[in-house]
C-alpha cells in the first residue's frame, strides 16, 4: 500500500513550496554544514532543489553512520516542505517484535478491500485539490470523511467484516496492511482487535507497525490501559519519522492519566529536546505530554 501510495503523491506533487528548514534526529543540527544557496524558512523552494541538491549534500556528511535517512516530507497547513534528518548508530532493531505466521493465512475479503481503495481513491483527489489550492484543507477533504463515515458505519452495520479483518491480523494473512489500516473505523468496543493491534506496534514492517499504530490513536486510545506503554516509547526511539510522531501522539494519550507521569518523566530531556523540533506533528504532541508531566 504505502509505496505506491506516497509515490503517487510525489508525481503529483508542483514544484514550489515554502520551506520549513531541517528536523535532525540523533544528531545535532549544528553537526551538519547547509550549503550557502539554502533557502531561509518561509522562503519557496523547488522539490528538485532539494531532492538533488539539499539531500545529497546532507547524505554525503552522515553517510558513514550505522543508518541514516534524509528525507522530505510535505505538511500541509501553510503548503510547507521540511526536510528530515535521521541518524543512528543503536541496534534499533533489537526493539522490534516478529508475529508468527499461521500455517494457513486468511485472505482480506473483496469488500473489506473496495472499503480500503474507495479510501485510498478520495484521499489522492484530496492531495490533487491540495496542490490546487492548498490553503482550502477543509474543504479538499471533505469528501474524504464522506467516505471515512460511510466506512465506519459499513464496518458497524457488518461483523462479518470486521471478522474478517480480525482474521487476517490473527493469521498474519495476505493484504495484512490493508487489515491494519481499516481498524482506523472498527468498532471502538471490540476488545479483541486491541490485542490483535497491540502484536504489531513493534513489527519490523514499518508499514504493518505505523498501520498498527495510526489506528489505535485514531479509535482505541481509549482502551491504552490494555497496552503496555513501554512498546510506544520503544517505538518514539526509532529513528524514522512515521513511527516517531504517532507513537508521540499515543503518548499524548497515555500522558493525560496521572498513572502514567512517572514512565513519562524518564523521557522528560527527550521530549525537551523534541519540542524544539521544526515539524508540526512532533511538537505538538510533546508540548501537551510536557505540560501534562509536569502539572
Amino acid at each position: 500500500m504505502g509505496n505506491n501510495f506516497e509515490n503517487n503523491r510525489e508525481q503529483k506533487e508542483e514544484p514550489k513550496f515554502n520551506f520549513g528548514g531541517v528536523d535532525c534526529y540523533g544528531i545535532e543540527a549544528s553537526e551538519i554544514k547547509l550549503p550557502d544557496d539554502m533557502p531561509k524558512e518561509g522562503e519557496l523552494v523547488s522539490t528538485d532543489y532539494i531532492d538533488n541538491k539539499l539531500i545529497p549534500f546532507i547524505e554525503d556528511q552522515v553517510k558513514n553512520n550505522k543508518y541514516y535517512k534524509v528525507k522530505r516530507v510535505k505538511y500541509s497547513v501553510g503548503n510547507k516542505i521540511l526536510l528530515i534528518v535521521d541518524v543512528s548508530d543503536d541496534e534499533f532493531e533489537k526493539y522490534f517484535e516478529n508475529v508468527e505466521k499461521s500455517e494457513k493465512p486468511a485472505d482480506l475479503s473483496e469488500n473489506n478491500k473496495k472499503l480500503f481503495y474507495e479510501w485510498e481513491k478520495e484521499v489522492e483527489r484530496a492531495w490533487q485539490l491540495e496542490i490546487d489550492d492548498p490553503n482550502n484543507y477543509e474543504e479538499n477533504y471533505k469528501e474524504v470523511n464522506r467516505v471515512e463515515g460511510k466506512i465506519r458505519r459499513t464496518l458497524e452495520e457488518n461483523p462479518n467484516l470486521v471478522n474478517n479483518i480480525k482474521e487476517v491480523i490473527k493469521t498474519v494473512g495476505d493484504n495484512l496492511d490493508l487489515a491494519l489500516f481499516l481498524c482506523h473505523w472498527t468498532p471502538k468496543d471490540d476488545a479483541d482487535l486491541v490485542k490483535l493491534l497491540d502484536r504489531f506496534i513493534l513489527n519490523p514492517d514499518s508499514e504493518n507497525r505505523n498501520n498498527a499504530s495510526r489506528s489505535i490513536l485514531y479509535n482505541y486510545t481509549h482502551t491504552l490501559d490494555q497496552i503496555d506503554i513501554h512498546k510506544f516509547l520503544k517505538q518514539m526511539q526509532l529513528p524514522f519519522h512515521t513511527d516517531r510522531n504517532k507513537a508521540l501522539y499515543v503518548l499524548e494519550a497515555y500522558s493525560k492519566d496521572p498513572k502514567y507521569k512517572e514512565e513519562l518523566l524518564q523521557f522528560k530531556d527527550y521530549f525537551i529536546k523534541l519540542s524544539k523540533a521544526k515539524m508540526p506533528n512532533i511538537v505538538q504532541p510533546v508540548e501537551v505530554i510536557l505540560k501534562n508531566i509536569n502539572s
